[in-house]
């Protein structure tokens, strides 16, 4: 399923946009796992990548 929702999207194998049961989750999580998300591509960038000065 992952490899489909890469070549296609999620709305292929999901056409609400909901993978798995998201009962039990709120706004203020799924927030925070955003924003753990992009700091961590924050992190491997700076550490990747040198600054463009």
């Amino acid at each position: 399923m992952l490899a489909r929702v890469f070549t296609d999207g999620v709305k292929a194998v999901a056409p609400g946009g909901v993978l798995g049961d998201p009962r039990g989750m709120s706004s203020e999580l799924g927030f925070a796992c955003l924003t753990a998300v992009a700091d961590l591509l924050a992190e491997h960038a700076r550490a990747r990548y040198r600054p463009l000065t």
